[in-house]
């Protein structure tokens, strides 16, 4: 009850807070549809890039996922396969004359180590003969903890191809919620894929959900102590966000659920597990990511100040690059179809103008907790506090923040509802724009 006492004794007019369910990760969000042949023009100049490579096939889909996904299917997996190969092609036509540092890769999907040997071995051999790898700091690759899709050789071609990180999506301890989320393992194959990824070097992140529909604090902290004495560096925590057009929602809202967007009860849940996991030697150093030493670098390249800039491959793969966002087609035959004409699949996007690259800087450097007056404006030439005086002044009032001359920092309401606080710096007609969303733009027909 820790949390929800210090909620109410903080006086908060809960109307003001959590108004910003989905986590901003991409800004600005008012992407549109482009023309192909404005796409060449966005890989121009040397950069420091992470890359992000999306796979979007999964043997057992998750009912609450929102990403773009589709069932396994073994003859549409070599085709596509054969078509990232193609993207790759073409993006490294467009930087061969280029000193483009890769600092970070991460496969993410669906699920790509779903992917039977040969497969995954055609996708890291084409991600590594694609991209100077040599620089690279951390190279992470996304599983679900089923043991029949875990074997030595598929270990050992991670290794060959110098993959030095898992991020394994577990969501919780409970067998019995495991199931309601499709999750398709029990909570025992987890904790043995976790003891062989670790006796196997590899290091790891666990991927926890809460916040869902009748759990209780409890059960959030079961979860806690049943997976932080696993010897797990990494873990992330995410609140349930509903995600209308996936099958868990759906099921939510037939079935009338509404705990999960109470305020207090979700305060109540951050604080116990942040409480929690400090006992247990974990720090928190964004809303959702613990570790006990390293900081995962993929999460610092995309949002920590002043952010590097991410190439996107794969179906549904969003980019920031050459100043501007944008977003590959997410239907694979959509995807496919344009790379057979030897063109980037890239469908949505738009060129930023000068304030939405200051305001970027702001609404995702802000997950990092604390931004660095003097090092703002030194990169953008404007006085962050100035720029944002009345934002602000109300963020002060709701508590969310603390200002010194140094620095802007997070207080823990500031954390708990951080995106709350980085809306504050959102471009003012862009506030009301939902994050971009698989389901959308594959209703689209991209």
């Amino acid at each position: 009850m820790k949390g929800m006492k210090l909620f109410m004794k903080m006086n908060i007019n809960s109307e003001q807070l959590g108004k910003v369910e989905e986590c901003i990760r991409y800004y600005p969000p008012n992407i549109e549809t482009v023309e192909s042949s404005d796409t060449l023009s966005f890989f121009q100049n040397p950069r420091n890039v992470a890359i992000y490579i999306h796979i979007p096939f999964c043997r057992t889909p998750c009912g609450f996922c929102p990403f773009n996904q589709y069932l396994y299917n073994k003859e549409k997996i070599d085709s596509y396969l054969n078509s990232l190969k193609k993207e790759c092609s073409l993006i490294k036509k467009q930087l061969l004359s280029q000193e483009i540092n890769v600092e970070t890769v991460w496969i993410g999907g669906g699920t790509p180590m779903d992917l039977d040997e040969s497969d995954l071995e055609y996708l890291l051999k084409t991600v590594n003969e694609s991209f100077d790898l040599r620089n690279i700091k951390e190279f992470t690759i996304e599983l679900k903890p089923l043991q029949s899709h875990i074997t030595d050789a598929k270990l050992n071609i991670l290794k060959k191809y110098n993959v030095n990180r898992i991020s394994m999506g577990m969501q919780s301890t409970d067998n019995n919620l495991l199931k309601k989320l499709h999750r398709g393992h029990t909570a025992e194959e987890a904790y043995s894929i976790i003891a062989l990824l670790l006796e196997n070097k590899f290091e790891i992140n666990v991927d926890m959900i809460y916040n869902l529909p009748e759990q209780t604090p409890e059960q959030i902290l079961r979860d806690v102590d049943n997976i932080s004495p696993l010897g797990i560096d990494h873990i992330s925590w995410f609140p349930y966000v509903l995600h209308r057009g996936t099958p868990f929602a759906e099921n939510v809202i037939k079935n009338g659920g509404k705990d999960f967007k109470d305020k207090e009860r979700y305060f109540e849940m951050f604080c116990e597990i942040k409480d929690r996991m400090e006992k247990a030697g974990y720090s928190q150093y964004t809303p959702y990511y613990y570790t006990k030493s390293n900081q995962c670098n993929y999460h610092i390249n995309r949002w920590k100040f002043p952010q590097i800039e991410t190439i996107g491959i794969g179906a549904g793969a969003f980019s920031y690059f050459e100043g501007r966002i944008y977003a590959n087609a997410h239907n694979t035959e959509h995807y496919q179809a344009l790379l057979t004409h030897n063109k980037l699949p890239i469908v949505k996007g738009k060129k930023l103008n000068y304030f939405e690259e200051v305001s970027r800087l702001a609404v995702l450097g802000t997950k990092f907790f604390a931004i660095d007056l003097d090092d703002f404006k030194a990169l953008t030439g404007f006085d962050l506090t100035a720029l944002y005086r009345k934002e602000i002044e109300e963020m002060l009032e709701l508590g969310l923040i603390e200002l010194d001359n140094k620095k802007l920092t997070c207080t823990l309401l500031g954390k708990a509802f951080n995106n709350d606080l980085s809306n504050y710096f959102v471009l003012e007609h862009l506030r009301q724009v939902a994050q971009p969303q698989a389901t959308t733009i594959m209703e689209e027909g991209l």
